[in-house]
C-alpha cells in the first residue's frame, strides 16, 4: 500500500516536472520572439535614420524622406513575409489602424502645422475652418 502511494507521489511530481519544463521553454521562446522583433524594429529605425540622413546629405530632391522611409518598410516587409513567417510575426508586421491614427498621425500633423508658414496657413485658412468644424462636428 505504501508502495503504491509512493509510486502515485513520484508519478505526479515527475508529471509536474515535465508541465514546469514545457511551461519554461514556452517561455522561453515568447521571449526570444519578443527580443527578435525588438531588434527588427531598432534595426529599421536606424536604417530610417541613415536613410534620412543620407537624403539630405546628398540633396536628393526627387526623392522625399518619407517616401525613402515607406518604401523601406515595404521592403523590410515583403522580407519578413519570405523568410519563415508565423502567424504570430505576421500579426505584428500588420497594419494596425489604431496604431497609425493615435501614435503616428498626431505627431506629423502637429509637425506639418508647425513648420507650416503663417502666409500659407493664412491663404488656406477657409480649407483649415472647414476641415476643423467638419471633423469636431462628429
Amino acid at each position: 500500500m505504501q508502495r503504491g502511494l509512493v509510486e502515485e507521489i513520484a508519478a505526479e511530481a515527475e508529471a509536474a516536472l515535465l508541465q514546469a519544463e514545457q511551461q519554461l521553454i514556452e517561455a522561453e521562446e515568447v521571449h526570444e520572439f519578443g527580443a527578435l522583433n525588438t531588434l527588427l524594429c531598432m534595426i529599421v529605425l536606424a536604417l530610417s535614420f541613415l536613410l534620412a540622413y543620407l537624403i539630405k546629405k546628398h540633396r536628393i530632391i526627387y526623392l522625399p524622406e518619407s517616401a525613402a522611409i515607406i518604401l523601406l518598410g515595404i521592403l523590410v516587409g515583403l522580407l519578413a513575409s519570405l523568410f519563415h513567417p508565423s502567424k504570430a510575426e505576421l500579426e505584428l508586421l500588420t497594419f494596425q489602424p489604431e496604431v497609425f491614427y493615435f501614435g503616428l498621425l498626431p505627431p506629423i500633423i502637429f509637425n506639418a502645422g508647425y513648420t507650416c508658414r503663417r502666409k500659407h496657413f493664412f491663404q488656406n485658412i477657409v480649407a483649415i475652418t472647414l476641415y476643423e468644424s467638419s471633423s469636431s462636428a462628429k
